[in-house]
Parts: C-alpha cells; sequence; structure tokens
C-alpha cells in the first residue's frame, strides 16, 4: 500500500501553499551527508567517528529496516569540540572533565536518560519544541516523541560503502514500537541535515530520495519504490525554502515492517555561504501505530527559526 500521495505541498495538497510559516533548522556534519553528485563538486569524506548504535543493528552493517532505532551515535563533546567544523558556542556544552565521578568498580545503575529541555516554546500547544543552536531551527512534537540529547546523532549506514545519513536535534516517533530480533523499530524521526554546495531545489530532491532510499532499505531484499513530488517553494520565517515529498512503497516485509512511508523534507540556505540546511520528516505509514497526517501536518508546520531575525535582516 502506498503512503498518502499527491501532496507537493507541507502537509498539504499540490498547488497548496503551506498555511504554517516555515523557518531555518540543526546541526548534522556536512561531511556525513553532503551535497548531491554534481560535476566539479567534491564530496566531503571527514566525518565524526561513528560508535556503535544504542540499541538495535550496529553502525554500517549494511542491514536497514524502518525505523530500527538507527544507528544512534552518541558524539561526546570532547569529540565535537576537537572538530573545529562542528564547534558551536552556546549548544550547552558539558564542561565535565569526569572529576567527582564514582571510583567503584561496580557499573552503575542504568536509568533513562532525561530529555533535553528546550529554551524555545512550542508554536504548538500542549507540544514540546526541539531547537538547533547551530541552525537557529525549532519543530514541535506532541508527547509520543521522545527527544534525543543534543549530542546525538541520528541516521542509517550506507549500502555497498554508500556514505551514511545522519541527523541532529533528533526526535523519534512511538520509540521502540515493534522489536523483531535484536532490531528495535520506531514509527517516525525528525531532525536537521547540512549539506555542502548544490541549488536548494537540488538538494531537497537528493534528500529526500536518499533518506527515503537509506531508512527502507534492507540488504538482499527488494529495493523499495520512491516517487518524489515536485519541489515546492514554501516560506521559512522571513525567507524560503524548497519542500519535497518522498512517498515510499516498501516491498520487503518483516513482522514488524511498515507496508509504506513518507519522507518529507525542507532545504534552506544554510548558516554559511555555501551550505544548505535540510529538515527532515519520516513516518512510517500503514500500520495501526502510524502517525497520523494531521500530526505530520502539524510538526513540519511547526517549522520556524529558533531565534528572533536581527534588526535589519
Amino acid at each position: 500500500m502506498k503512503g498518502d500521495k499527491g501532496s507537493g505541498g507541507i502537509g498539504g495538497d499540490e498547488g497548496q501553499r503551506n498555511p504554517y510559516p516555515l523557518p531555518g533548522q540543526d546541526w548534522d556534519p556536512p561531511e556525513i551527508d553532503s551535497h548531491p553528485p554534481m560535476p566539479g563538486v567534491p564530496m566531503s569524506k571527514d566525518g565524526p567517528p561513528m560508535f556503535p548504535a544504542a540499541g538495535g543493528r550496529q553502525a554500517r552493517t549494511g542491514r536497514h529496516r524502518p525505523w530500527p532505532a538507527y544507528l544512534v551515535m552518541v558524539v561526546t563533546f570532547v569529540v565535537i569540540v576537537s572538530l573545529a567544523v562542528f564547534q558551536i558556542s552556546g549548544l550547552g556544552q558539558d564542561d565535565d572533565d569526569g572529576a567527582g565521578a564514582s571510583t567503584s568498580s561496580a557499573p552503575p545503575p542504568s536509568s533513562p536518560e532525561p530529555e533535553p529541555v528546550s529554551t524555545v516554546p512550542p508554536k504548538v500547544k500542549g507540544w514540546r519544541a526541539v531547537s538547533s543552536a547551530k541552525y537557529g531551527m525549532a519543530y514541535d512534537v506532541s508527547r509520543a516523541w521522545r527527544i534525543l540529547p543534543t549530542e546525538t546523532l541520528s541516521g542509517f549506514d550506507g549500502l555497498d560503502g554508500k556514505e551514511p545519513v545522519m541527523m541532529s536535534s533528533v526526535a523519534t516517533y512511538r520509540k521502540d514500537a515493534c522489536k523483531d530480533g535484536d532490531t528495535d523499530y520506531n514509527r517516525g524521526s525528525a531532525g536537521f541535515n547540512q549539506y555542502v554546495e548544490g541549488d536548494v531545489s537540488q538538494v531537497a530532491r537528493h534528500a529526500a530520495n536518499k533518506w527515503a532510499t537509506h531508512a527502507y532499505t534492507v540488504k538482499g531484499d527488494p529495493a523499495p519504490v520512491v516517487t518524489l513530488s515536485a519541489p515546492k517553494t514554501v516560506k521559512v520565517g522571513r525567507g524560503k525554502g524548497v519542500h519535497v515529498r518522498a512517498d515510499v512503497v516498501i516491498k520487503a516485509q518483516g513482522r514488524c515492517d511498515a507496508p509504506a512511508g513518507i519522507v518529507h523534507t525542507v532545504a534552506m540556505p544554510g548558516v554559511a555561504p555555501g551550505k544548505t540546511t535540510v529538515f527532515v520528516l519520516m513516518s512510517d505509514q500503514g500500520v495501526p501505530d502510524a502517525m497520523p497526517k494531521a500530526e505530520l501536518t502539524k510538526v513540519l508546520g511547526s517549522l520556524r527559526p529558533s531565534q528572533a531575525p536581527k534588526p535589519g535582516s
């Protein structure tokens, strides 16, 4: 079954402009998912170290299924600070050097990490804001979402040696909704990603196709069918962005797999010349616990700058 099709705009029908004003976003290393292949523009190769997934599959196993607890990568602030390209001031960096840590040989009892608290008020009443300090962007999610720690990168490893896709300032919808063997499944995810160079419309299409393919491809199984909408200009704060929607039909289905999925991308001029910021919103479809389409529309509509524009901007 194919997902809700025919919407070229943000959460609406083809030809309709998104009724919600859109604005900026958060950080993801351009090295991990750079520009779409373009003549004369080299693909960046550097990136943060890849750590084993916090749950589900391990990084770069070549195995993909929709919403397996991703290859969640907890990048320590020390690593972030050591990479100049990722240095961000005011991101709530942890200066803890380990002083005062317990010297007991027994491991501390495990407890769920508290969700980060955003200082940005939500736009949607009763929801919570997820903000990106670097990109100056924010979006809102309902209580069915789990907001991941700011330093966590989430994404999918690439098949056959291809580069992975990663995003930051991530929230997951119905985390661990299903478990199949060692793989945990969520039903949706959202976050920010950064690309180097490339036309904004091209980046929006490239990102939608790449995230849809990476998230819903299982090595050795038939590839999913991905259908992209035409790029559509949308309002992003006082500026503009480009929205593309990918409808995905999954041919290979396991016990926890959804028969369809939707990937929305909104690409905007980035925080520096030659960079493009992309908001990614993905959701399984065709299963009882799938995200309602009305909620998808609200999440997209809540996209906005997290900081007031500077005078004269």
